[in-house]
C-alpha cells in the first residue's frame, strides 16, 4: 500500500510544478503595456513613412512672384517720372523694356531678345499677341525703333498717348489673365 503521506507529498509537488515561477506571478499589465507601446510606435512609424511619401512625390512648384502686369504698370508709372525728367528718348527706352518683359511674361514670347523683325516673325508664326493690341504694338515699337536706333526723338504728347496705351494693354492682359486662371 501506499504510504499517505508520500501521496500528499507528490500531490504538492505536482502542485508546485504546475504554479507559475514567482517573477512571472503577477497580473500580467506588463505584458498589456508593452504590446500597446510597440503598437503605438509601429503607427507612428507608419505614419511617418506615410507622410514622407506623399511629400517627397508632391510636385515641386516655382516660386511665384510678383505678377508680370503689377511689375510692367509700377514700371510705366516710373516713366512718366522719367520723361519729365530725362525726356521722351531715354523713357521710351524704358518703356520699350518694360512691355518687351510683360510681353514675354504674359505670352511666353521671348521678345527682350528678339529685334522688331524677329517679333514679328514670331508674331506671325506664333499668334502670341491678341490681334486686339496689334496696332499698338506696331506703333509703340516703331517710335521705339525710331528714338533708339534713328536719333529721332518723340514729341512729349505722342509718349504720354503711347505710354496711356501702354497701360491699358498692360491692365487689359492682366485682367483677361486672371480670368482665364481663376
Amino acid at each position: 500500500m501506499s504510504d499517505p503521506s508520500h501521496e500528499s507529498m507528490i500531490l504538492q509537488e505536482d502542485l508546485t510544478l504546475l504554479a507559475p515561477p514567482p517573477e512571472a506571478s503577477g497580473s500580467g499589465v506588463e505584458f498589456w503595456v508593452g504590446g500597446i507601446v510597440l503598437v503605438m510606435a509601429l503607427l507612428a512609424g507608419g505614419l511617418g513613412w506615410y507622410l514622407w511619401r506623399r511629400h517627397s512625390s508632391a510636385p515641386v512648384t516655382a516660386p511665384t512672384g510678383p505678377e508680370p502686369g503689377a511689375v510692367a504698370l509700377r514700371e510705366l508709372e516710373a516713366c512718366e517720372t522719367l520723361v519729365r525728367e530725362a525726356g521722351p528718348r531715354e523713357a521710351i527706352a524704358v518703356l520699350a523694356g518694360t512691355l518687351r518683359r510683360f510681353i514675354a511674361a504674359r505670352f511666353g514670347l521671348d521678345a527682350p531678345t528678339l529685334t522688331t523683325e524677329e517679333f514679328w516673325s514670331a508674331q506671325t508664326t506664333r499668334a502670341a499677341v491678341p490681334a486686339r493690341h496689334l496696332e499698338f504694338c506696331r506703333r509703340f515699337l516703331t517710335m521705339a525703333n525710331q528714338a533708339c536706333y534713328a536719333g529721332q526723338q518723340p514729341e512729349v504728347g505722342e509718349f504720354f498717348q503711347v505710354l496711356d496705351q501702354a497701360k491699358v494693354f498692360v491692365q487689359a492682359e492682366t485682367a483677361i489673365n486672371r480670368e482665364a486662371h481663376s
